[in-house]
């Protein structure tokens, strides 16, 4: 239930409110991603914001926020709304982040055309410097006040090996907005803004395969991310609908079984061995962190699709850790080098192909049931 205003003193003690909050967490992604500029937070007169940390007007100057579990829930019902009324005179202890990169990189194009020091941000909450709450906006405030199912609110200051940014203009650099996402900067129906009536024609599309090309510059972009990488990779991978839980899926144009495509991505991607199991995590299970569309709310199927892909990898890299403890030795290791040798020719015959049609993956034996099959299963 949200946040209500009407809450008399002392109903609820601060062990239940502080495990009614700690429950609504379960439904906030590790990972989230934010754009800034000049005039965010404020400016810099009201708070900090920068690519090593965020500090949100009520922390500046030294202020100290405690007690945040002792307050009633009307005293944080009002803390949550006066943190949307942009008043600079607010000392709001929070930021504001979302689980969609596609609607992050929208509203930092939007911004890129007024403002130079536009930056896109992605945390790992596991990660942060110091205590940092991070709620999902629906949570907080009944949907009435704010329509906000896009949103999630962090309370503390944002920093440590959990947070980077990038300037908006090294990703245009990098390709973004021509070899990932040329829909950015080709959207003429309006106001581009969040990016939700792009995000609704662009997933009514037909579900497209994987490229070196692509794969090779995201893999790139996601350098500049450091440490956070794999977060940022993954919702690029999946800013259009992919082909994902299939039995084959096209790469290169050509069908690859879904193990050999894990490993394709992990290799193409350069991604390293996890130290954690996104299957244990609960944020991470299917339905878990709001993605489908309910009442009026936006869908954010490519939020539903990075997190499953991020399952995928999580899978495979177990698997792979078992196999080598139980196999190990020369051979295994021979045999491993021929089938990424194979692939590396499958991939250099094939990197310059046009897409198959539906009718000529179809010719492949890609026929749609076969292909969502295993999908349905998943979900």
């Amino acid at each position: 239930m949200p946040l209500n205003a009407e809450t008399p003193d002392g109903e609820e003690t601060a062990g239940q409110r502080k495990d009614h909050f700690e429950a609504m967490r379960s439904r906030v992604p590790r990972y989230l991603f934010r754009a800034f500029d000049g005039s965010s937070g404020g400016g810099s007169s009201c708070s900090v914001i920068n690519a090593t940390e965020i500090i949100p007007r009520g922390f500046m100057n030294g202020r100290q926020v405690t007690g945040f579990y002792k307050k009633q829930e009307k005293e944080l019902h009002a803390m949550v709304q006066a943190h949307f009324s942009a008043d600079e005179d607010v000392l709001t202890g929070f930021s504001s982040w979302a689980a969609s990169l596609h609607t992050v990189l929208c509203y930092a194009y939007t911004c890129s055309l007024e403002y130079e020091d536009v930056h896109v941000a992605v945390l790992d909450r596991e990660r942060l410097d110091g205590e940092v709450r991070i709620w999902w906006v629906p949570d907080l405030l009944d949907p009435g006040e704010y329509h906000g199912e896009h949103e999630y609110l962090a309370h503390g200051c944002i920093r440590g090996p959990g947070y980077t940014a990038v300037p908006f203009e090294d990703l245009m650099v990098g390709e973004l907005g021509t070899a990932i996402f040329p829909e950015l900067t080709e959207w003429k129906d309006g106001d581009l803004n969040f990016g939700d009536d792009l995000r609704d024609k662009m997933f009514q599309e037909v579900l497209v395969g994987y490229y070196n090309y692509q794969t090779e510059r995201i893999r790139r972009i996601g350098k500049l991310f450091g440490g956070l990488a794999l977060p940022v990779m993954l919702a690029l991978l999946t800013l259009r609908p992919r082909y994902l839980a299939e039995v084959y899926v096209p790469v290169n144009d050509a069908p690859m079984a879904r193990e050999d495509f894990v490993d394709w991505l992990i290799t193409s991607l350069d991604i390293q061995a996890l130290d954690y199991d996104p299957e244990e995590e609960l944020w991470c299970r299917p339905g878990v962190v709001y993605t489908r569309e309910e009442g009026n709310w936006k869908a954010y199927p490519d939020v539903e699709q990075w997190i499953k892909l991020l399952r995928m990898i999580g899978e495979r890299l177990s698997q792979r850790s078992a196999e080598e403890k139980m196999g190990g030795g020369v051979d295994g290791e021979e045999e491993s080098g021929s089938d990424d040798r194979e692939m590396q020719d499958l991939n250099d015959e094939d990197s310059g192909e046009e897409m198959l049609s539906d009718e000529e993956l179809g010719d492949e034996d890609l026929g749609e049931d076969q292909l969502n099959d295993e999908s349905d299963e998943e979900d």
